[in-house]
């Protein structure tokens, strides 16, 4: 494939994008990558470890502890792997920094397994319902709350009827 910024010389390197749920993907040779401030070398490239590490320090998040396997926040940032699925509810408000900065976003965006297409953008609107319903909630919006629940409840019915 050819440099899609000169169109002459064969592309080298790809630079994938990901802005506002949109992903856009160019295919570049070395000169125009430099020109675009693109680093030949990736060694500069961070693990996830490490940008756990870096990740702005607060000693409560020090102190969390999963009730289920019993890690330690301290424990995750050395060796990069959660122990079990109650820790990302135990260790939740650090991992979405964590995975803001590695990913982006806390939001997948990517490919549903075969057949869980329903289920999975089911599961997606149970969450933005429930942000919504709150909100009306608070605004004293009771028609639309109700509404909301309606919805919420279908959503939630899909959900449960797949598993």
């Amino acid at each position: 494939m050819l440099c899609q910024k000169c169109g002459k010389k064969p592309a080298v390197i790809i630079l994938t994008q990901i802005a506002n749920n949109t992903k856009s993907v160019l295919y570049m040779c070395e000169e125009c990558a430099k020109k675009m401030g693109i680093s030949e070398s990736f060694a500069d490239e961070q693990t996830p470890e490490e940008i756990t590490a870096k990740t702005e320090k607060n000693p409560a998040d020090e102190n969390l502890k999963c009730s289920t396997c019993g890690l330690t926040y301290a424990d995750f940032k050395e060796n990069g792997q959660l122990g079990c699925g109650d820790c990302y509810s135990a260790f939740s408000a650090p991992l979405e920094k964590v995975l803001t900065k590695l990913h982006g976003s806390t939001v997948h965006t990517g490919k549903l397994p075969f057949g869980g297409k329903q289920r999975g953008r089911a599961r997606r609107d149970i969450v933005k319902l429930r942000k919504e319903l709150k909100a009306a909630i608070e605004r004293e919006q009771f028609e639309q709350a109700a509404k909301l629940r309606d919805e919420l409840a279908i959503m939630e019915r899909i959900v449960q009827s797949d598993n």
